[in-house]
Formats: C-alpha cells, structure tokens, sequence
C-alpha cells in the first residue's frame, strides 16, 4: 500500500458516515450550490447549457468560501487574488439577455439587438460577458447586454403589468385579516378631491 511504504499517518472513515470526510461534505456544499443556481435560471432556460453554468458556480462558491489558510480570505482570494466585480461583473445564472449588435455587423435596418443566454463571466476581457447566442447555438463575448422578457421573476405574475392604483384598488382582502378601510371608495373619492383642490387652487401673492 503506498500510505504504508511512505510512512504516512492515515485513518478510515467511517463507512456511510460523509460528514466525516471533508471531500464528501466539500462535494455537498457544492451540489446544493449549484442546484440553487439551476432552480433561478429562466423558465425558458435550455437545460442542456447546464455545464455551461459550471464555471461561475464555481468562482462564486470560491468566493463565499473561506480559506483554511487564512480564514480571514475566501478560498478565491487565496489562489487569485481579491475578485473586482467592477472589472468583471457577474449576472444571475441563465438570464435571459438581449446581447448588442455592433453597426458594423448588423444590417442597416436590422434589429440592434438579439437573443441570448447568460452563462457567466469572461474572466480574461475587461467588463464583458459570455453569452450563448440562440441564432448561432455558440457561446459569444460580449460587453453590453440588456435584461431579456421575462428576465425578472415579477414578470411572471398575472398582476404585474398593471399600474400599482389598480393592483392596490382590486388585491383581495385577505381572509384573516380585517379591511382596514370599509369606506375604500369614499377615501379615494376623497383624495381624488383633495388633489384637484390642490392643484386648481389660486395663486397667493
């Protein structure tokens, strides 16, 4: 056995006993990392990009990590150096993005922009990101994106596109809580009044 020929001081784990083993509880740490990432990807994001999203769960995991070296640094700013966010920023894993279309690559009258995938930083350009581009089904570098449709969760509700007046006005009550005002329609009415005053009323010298 090579630990016995070199004279190397071992013990066994425990066998079903993970906890004891650093390498199966690092491994852990890292699966509910990562499958945190998978569940805040986009509804439309195409799973088969999964490995995509392997780097930047790693590099964010690195940097919420410490460093058994210096638990003062995280594990990231132990092998790397401190990570500056301003010169590569990170996005959300599997956000929809709208990539820009440089003028001299697109068509005089073609959109200025096209759809895409964010999968996660390009660590060797400055202030870009890596993109999969739907249209060509390749990976693309690029510096400026915008956030897609649906690019935010609050998109997905039903209410959202409405104004605030009207979701506040139709919200049902709750069943466990009282209305705090019975008289809803005086009260704006009211208000209502109380503006137009405001705003009509004359001039003072």
């Amino acid at each position: 056995f090579f630990l016995t020929e070199q004279n190397i001081d071992y013990q066994l784990v425990p066998p079903t006993v993970h906890r004891r083993n650093s390498a199966e509880r690092a491994i852990r740490t890292f699966k509910n990392h990562f499958v945190a990432g998978l569940c805040s990807v986009d509804r439309d994001f195409p799973m088969h990009l999964w490995d995509k999203l392997l780097p930047q769960a790693e590099l964010t995991l690195n940097i919420l990590r410490g460093s058994r070296l210096n638990p003062k640094l995280s594990a990231w700013a132990q092998l790397n150096g401190t990570y500056d966010f301003n010169r590569t920023p990170i996005a959300p894993p599997g956000t929809r993005v709208l990539v820009h279309e440089k003028p001299a690559t697109r068509d005089s009258w073609a959109p200025h922009a096209i759809d895409g995938w964010y999968i996660g930083p390009a660590l060797d350009s400055y202030r870009c990101y890596t993109v999969w581009i739907q249209e060509t089904r390749a990976e693309r570098i690029c510096d400026t994106i915008y956030p897609g449709k649906n690019a935010n969760p609050i998109h997905r509700r039903p209410h959202s596109r409405q104004p605030p007046q009207h979701t506040l006005r139709n919200h049902p009550p709750s069943l466990n809580q009282p209305s705090l005002c019975s008289c809803r329609h005086t009260c704006t009415r009211t208000n209502s009044d109380y503006q137009h005053t405001f705003k009509h009323r004359p001039e003072t010298r």
